[in-house]
């Protein structure tokens, strides 16, 4: 099967993305109000990317999102949405009564010009399959991007928590622009089991959920948490930027998603891009996650 060429997403610069799963039902319940304003106070932070899923919030969030947005007046190219589909959860309203994934035709048109209505944002920016299932086709995925980008629903696509044969399996037919993952210093999984090699050999973006891992449930007198507070007054950040920068280290380029809604420690996530942890710093913390030096 020839291979479908799709074009790269117009991100030019890695960047912070605002994650929105906890923004409505599953998390701080803002009003639509409090929404408008955190949208501009990221837009003011230049922070202009955010990231959705359609189940979100028992599939709410967008919705709610939307209709913030649409308040803001803000013109569609001054921001940017990426959303997941494909996680069917148990839904009255869906006729659905167990957990599964779906990722037939005529269910990525349907769920993408949904998230496309309900965000109110024209088209998609990037697309994700949310996770990997077995009774995935990929003919039927690759017919059903090629119809949504010819018809302008969308301008990029890409996976979420897609493993190394997985992304090589669907990157035989399309190009995969990004991959969601979760990975951090404290859950580098995908450091060591090829999902990043895979990804570099392939070109893909780096995406990251929970980017700052389980850092902040650690005892203060962990050894980890002594060494990046170290850190932290050494180059005069927050911890929380030593955990981003050290994710930015990696030679793949790297787009952490968040979920605070508090605008100063959103701020003091931002410094990482401010300095550059040194080699033996990287995998000396990484040492200390990890229990043991490499081999």
């Amino acid at each position: 099967m020839e291979k479908m060429q799709t074009n790269r997403d117009d991100v030019s610069n890695t960047q912070l993305l605002a994650g929105c799963m906890n923004w409505g039902k599953w998390g701080k319940d803002l009003s639509s109000d409090q929404m408008k304003i955190l949208i501009k106070n990221l837009i003011d932070l230049d922070i202009t990317f955010f990231d959705h899923a359609d189940i979100y919030g028992d599939y709410t969030t967008e919705k709610a999102f939307g209709e913030a947005i649409d308040k803001t007046n803000l013109k569609r190219t001054q921001y940017q949405i990426c959303t997941k589909l494909g996680i069917q959860l148990p839904n009255s309203e869906r006729n659905t009564n167990i957990k599964h994934y779906q990722y037939d035709y005529a269910y990525i048109l349907s769920s993408t010009k949904r998230s496309v209505e309900l965000l109110k944002c024209k088209y998609i920016d990037i697309l994700l399959l949310h996770r990997p299932s077995p009774l995935m086709n990929e003919k039927e995925i690759i017919k059903a991007v090629k119809k949504l980008k010819q018809e302008q629903w969308i301008k990029s696509f890409g996976v979420s928590n897609w493993g190394p044969f997985q992304l090589g399996s669907l990157s035989k037919y399309i190009d995969i622009n990004f991959n969601q993952i979760e990975l951090s210093l404290t859950q580098s999984k995908a450091l060591e089991d090829g999902t990043i090699d895979k990804m570099k050999e392939l070109d893909i973006k780096l995406m990251i959920w929970s980017p700052l891992g389980d850092f902040y449930q650690r005892k203060s007198d962990d050894n980890l948490v002594i060494a990046v507070n170290h850190l932290s007054e050494k180059y005069n950040v927050a911890s929380s930027a030593i955990l981003i920068n050290w994710l930015l280290q990696l030679p793949i380029d790297v787009y952490p998603v968040f979920g605070s809604t508090n605008i100063k420690r959103i701020k003091q996530m931002q410094d990482a891009y401010s300095f550059d942890l040194h080699t033996e710093e990287w995998f000396y913390l990484w040492q200390l996650a990890r229990g043991k030096e490499v081999d």
